[in-house]
């Protein structure tokens, strides 16, 4: 059942019609941390918007390895999701639950039907578009002009800020695959952060400072 909170959230975004569509025509799906909501070959059937809960998308690169594209969180949708659909493609993407999440999940056909009926809904999937396009350029600006350290610091502190919360549960293993590095580097990097006095490193867990 989709509570007021969650009514309240989509209002910020939709008219009442549309929101009455989503009511009528969509479920809420609950998944826990770590959970796999969207791997790599999936057949997409389905536009997530999320309720509650930060999910991360990574894209699998055959000489780099995985790594992290962008967040999505509460009120947003993933934009290759919605491209996959318009162009009947397999995922090339994984979407994986940061938190525990809810989200509701919009048919294929929903979705072609309300681009051209609703233009709140139109504006949310260009607005999404923009969004994750202007997040991907920031990544790209980030590895060709920042050095690592740079780079980390705001990992952290960006992740930190999505989950509301100084205390990262993660490891250095983890941060390394999302950052397309190595894990002795990521180590050393975060010992220099700590030394600075901007985190605090303790087992599985990075706090901000």
């Amino acid at each position: 059942m989709i509570e007021k909170k969650h009514i309240d959230l989509l209002s910020l975004k939709f008219e009442k019609s549309i929101i009455d569509e989503i009511k009528s025509s969509s479920e809420i799906h609950e998944f826990k941390y770590g959970d796999i909501i969207i791997n790599y070959g999936d057949s997409l059937k389905h536009v997530p918007i999320v309720l509650e809960g930060v999910i991360k998308v990574m894209k699998e690169d055959k000489d780099y390895g995985e790594g992290l594209l962008y967040y999505i969180k509460d009120g947003d949708t993933c934009s290759v999701t919605t491209s996959c659909l318009s162009g009947f493609k397999q995922s090339n993407v994984k979407a994986v639950c940061e938190t525990d999440v809810k989200i509701i999940l919009i048919s294929a056909s929903k979705m072609n039907e309300w681009m051209s009926k609703y233009e709140s809904w139109r504006s949310f999937i260009i607005n999404s578009y923009q969004k994750r396009f202007d997040e991907l350029f920031n990544v790209i600006n980030s590895i060709s002009f920042d050095n690592l350290e740079q780079r980390i610091d705001y990992y952290i502190h960006k992740k930190s800020s999505l989950l509301k919360s100084k205390k990262i549960i993660t490891t250095h293993e983890e941060i390394a695959k999302e950052l397309s590095t190595s894990r002795v580097v990521v180590s050393r990097i975060l010992k220099l952060l700590e030394n600075k006095s901007v985190v605090k490193l303790g087992r599985n867990y990075v706090e901000v400072l």
